[in-house]
C-alpha cells in the first residue's frame, strides 16, 4: 500500500520527467566556429533531437583568434580539446639484448581489402625478436609490451603461445594497455621470436608509437627498447639468422 508521501514524490518524479522532455522537444541549437590562421576556417553545425546525444569531434586551427556563436533553443556543451605530440625519447644503448619489432596488416584484412571489402576495424600482427648477448646461461626473460591505443591483444594467440610443447611462454599478463610475457627457456645462440594479433577495438585519431621492452627477471638493469607503430611494416634489423620460438 502506497501513502501520500510516495505518491507525492510519484508526482514530483513525473513532473520532472515531463519537464525534461519539453527542454529536449526545443532542442534546436545551432553553432558557428570561426577561426583565423591562414585563410579563414568556419564550421557549422546544429544540435536537435536526433543528434543531442551524439558527440562528433573535428579539428581547428590551433593559433589565431577563435570566435564561436550560438544561437537557438536548448542546452549543449562545446568543450576544447588541445593536443601535444611529444616525442617518445628511448634510450639507443641496448645493454645484454638485441630486439627487432615488425607489425604489418593480418592477411585475413588484406584479402578483405584485396576483394574491396574494407573491415570496420583493422588486425595486425605484432612480432618481436631478441638475441641474448650475455656470455652466460640467461635465466628467466621478461617481454613488457605497450599496446597503442585503440588496440588489444588477440588473447587465443597468447593462450597458444603459452601451449607450445616446449613451454616457450610460461606465463602472460593483460593489463590496462600491456602485455607481459615470461619466457623461461631462451636460447642465446639465436634469435627468440614472439608473435601475437593486435585488435583495434575502437578508432583514435591520434595513435602514437608505443615502446616495447625485453629484460632479464632476476637482472632487470639488463634490457631492450624499442619503439613501434601498428602501422609501419617493418622494424629495426639485427644480426642473427636462426630464429626460434612462436610467430603467430
Amino acid at each position: 500500500m502506497f501513502n501520500v508521501q510516495d505518491t507525492v514524490m510519484a508526482l514530483q518524479a513525473l513532473t520532472g520527467f515531463e519537464s525534461c522532455q519539453s527542454r529536449m522537444k526545443k532542442m534546436d541549437l545551432s553553432f558557428k566556429i570561426r577561426a583565423e590562421e591562414n585563410g579563414v576556417f568556419d564550421k557549422e553545425f546544429q544540435i536537435t533531437n536526433d543528434n543531442a546525444f551524439v558527440q562528433k569531434p573535428f579539428k581547428v586551427p590551433v593559433h589565431g583568434q577563435l570566435t564561436v556563436t550560438a544561437s537557438g533553443t536548448g542546452q549543449g556543451i562545446l568543450t576544447f580539446v588541445k593536443k601535444y605530440r611529444e616525442k617518445v625519447v628511448i634510450k639507443k644503448d641496448c645493454k645484454g639484448f638485441s630486439l627487432e619489432i615488425t607489425t604489418n596488416l593480418d592477411n585475413q584484412v588484406k584479402q578483405r581489402r584485396r576483394q574491396s571489402i574494407n573491415p570496420e576495424f583493422n588486425v595486425y600482427r605484432f612480432i618481436g625478436c631478441f638475441r641474448y648477448l650475455r656470455n652466460q646461461e640467461p635465466g628467466m626473460v621478461v617481454m613488457d609490451i605497450s599496446l597503442p591505443t585503440g588496440f588489444e591483444a588477440k588473447k587465443k594467440d597468447l593462450d597458444d603461445m603459452k601451449n607450445l610443447v616446449d613451454n616457450y611462454i610460461v606465463q602472460y599478463e593483460i593489463r590496462p594497455g600491456r602485455v607481459f610475457l615470461y619466457l623461461d627457456k631462451v636460447n642465446k645462440d639465436e634469435k627468440n621470436c614472439v608473435g601475437f594479433r593486435l585488435n583495434q577495438v575502437f578508432e583514435s585519431n591520434l595513435v602514437l608509437p608505443v615502446t616495447a621492452t625485453v629484460f632479464e627477471y632476476y637482472e632487470p638493469d639488463f634490457r631492450c627498447s624499442k619503439s613501434y607503430h601498428p602501422k609501419m611494416e617493418i622494424g629495426r634489423n639485427h644480426e642473427g639468422n636462426g630464429e626460434r620460438g612462436s610467430a603467430q
